[in-house]
């Protein structure tokens, strides 16, 4: 069956390892089988390039970038979630944050922005065996528990260097299911991959998005 993404701007967010990036490559590659192509943002991508620069391997999941890092993969959402001329995606952990401040700020002053489907992508421990198995191709040479300590203390560090540049997330965990900012749920829709394949994590993103509109069967 095929899908053809109507309009407006489909954020994917969540932990590393929760399946993210995953299930937006898969979304990509439905539509463009389709003969659709999409505009799709990796935050990751720009991470990557980042370690190009400073002469750095390919193993991302444990780098601590720096706040202009930050603000640029921030500027790039933004830019997308006001102005896309065309159906978009983003991959970005704080993508869904970003969308639900981006659409506050358009009902207080009347800005017309493309409409937004909010996703958080979760998993339980298996995404640290995912990390394990994905860096490990990298050239990563710990074990699940080393990588189960460096995700952790990255992700910590992440949520405090976040605080100051979001100070709406002060005191909350970016990725709740039912994380409320200026009385706003972010999420739209929550995607368990624990004990889901890809292509059923697919396809609970397609169902969601033909609820809202967002997508239609051809």
């Amino acid at each position: 069956m095929a899908y053809r993404f109507e309009n407006g701007v489909m954020t994917v967010s969540g932990p590393s390892g929760s399946g993210k990036t995953l299930l937006v490559e898969k979304l990509r590659d439905l539509f463009a089988a389709s003969g659709q192509e999409i505009e799709v943002f990796f935050a990751g991508e720009m991470l990557k390039e980042e370690k190009r620069k400073r002469g750095e391997g390919e193993i991302i999941d444990f780098f601590q970038r720096s706040q202009d890092t930050d603000r640029r993969i921030d500027q790039a959402q933004m830019e997308m979630l006001c102005c896309a001329q065309g159906p978009t995606i983003i991959d970005a952990r704080l993508a869904g944050i970003l969308a639900t401040v981006e659409r506050l700020d358009a009902d207080k002053t009347g800005k017309e922005i493309p409409e937004t489907y909010t996703v958080l992508v979760t998993a339980g421990k298996i995404r640290f065996k995912r990390l394990l198995k994905r860096e490990g191709e990298r050239g990563f040479k710990g074990n699940l528990k080393d990588i189960t300590i460096l995700t952790l203390d990255r992700e910590n560090k992440d949520s405090m260097r976040w605080v100051e540049q979001h100070p709406e997330l002060q005191g909350k965990n970016p990725f709740d299911k039912k994380l409320i900012i200026d009385g706003r749920q972010v999420y739209d829709e929550v995607i368990d991959t624990t004990e889901m394949t890809p292509e059923e994590v697919e396809n609970r993103a397609l169902s969601g998005m033909a609820r809202r509109g967002f997508v239609r069967r051809e």
